[in-house]
Formats: C-alpha cells, structure tokens, sequence
C-alpha cells in the first residue's frame, strides 16, 4: 500500500494482516511513480494508492507545483505554468496505466454546495455535486464499486 494518510491503513490491518505499507510524506507525482516502480521490483501483484488525491492538492503535488512555477516566471499568465507541470501528472497516469500491478486508487471527493430559497422563501444549502479532487482533463477511465 502506498500511504498518503498518517495512521490510514491501521483502519484496515484487522481485516487485511498481511501487507506492507510505503509511506509517502511528499506528493510529488514522481514520487508516486518512484514507490509503485518499487513495489513492482519486489514482485506485488497488487499496489493500493490511498489515497491518488494528495499527488493533486497536497504538499509537492500538481496545484503546489503550478503556484511556485507561476510565483518563480516573470510572466503573471498562470496558465503557461501548467505547460511545465502537466506532464509530471501525465508521467504518473502513464505509470499506473503501464503497471505490471493492478494499482486500486482511492480519491477524496469535493462537495461543492449553493444556498438558494425553498418553497417559502428561506435560503437553505443543497448540494450541488461532487467531482474527484484531481485534474479535471483527465482522459483516463475508473471503475468504481459499491457495495
């Protein structure tokens, strides 16, 4: 398991006793793809990321690299610097795709909410949808289970 929460996989060592656990403690995408080529040298059929969303918005990830590419470029357009951070984040899409280990990756979701009126005329919250925490151009495919 590759971890990105302090203390998460305890959640799971009564149900699962037997695996090992590469902690993270930098969300860089290659340190993603550092730790799952790792694990594939060691022989594991099966890499579990938990969760993907840090390697988005979490210390070194893809939003932090863009902020300090953008704060490093006499250029104030923000967009030229995704040109130079968006192929790390391909770099780990590509890594996971081309794995020789099913990789199951957990994500955080975020809830955007909007007050509006109800019936009498009261403003009240209501959930407007949830999205991944991650790029949203992604051209990658998940399957997702529910039980």
């Amino acid at each position: 398991m590759i971890n990105t929460e302090r203390g998460g996989p305890e959640l799971y060592a009564d149900m699962f006793p037997e695996f090992d656990i590469v902690d993270l403690t930098t969300f860089a995408p290659n340190t993603y793809i550092e730790a799952i080529k790792e694990l594939e040298k060691l022989g594991y059929d099966v890499i579990v990321i938990d969760p993907l969303s840090h390697a988005w918005a979490g210390k070194d990830g893809v939003l932090e690299m863009v902020d300090n590419i953008k704060a490093r470029s006499q250029s104030k357009n923000g967009f030229s610097s995704w040109r130079e951070a968006t192929p790390e984040q391909n770099a780990l899409v590509d890594a996971m795709l081309k794995s020789t280990a099913h990789i199951i990756a957990t994500m955080r979701v975020k809830t955007e909410w909007v007050v509006e009126e109800d019936e009498r005329a009261r403003r009240c919250r209501a959930r407007l949808a949830s999205s991944r925490c991650s790029a949203t151009r992604s051209n990658t495919s998940s399957t997702s289970w529910a039980t």
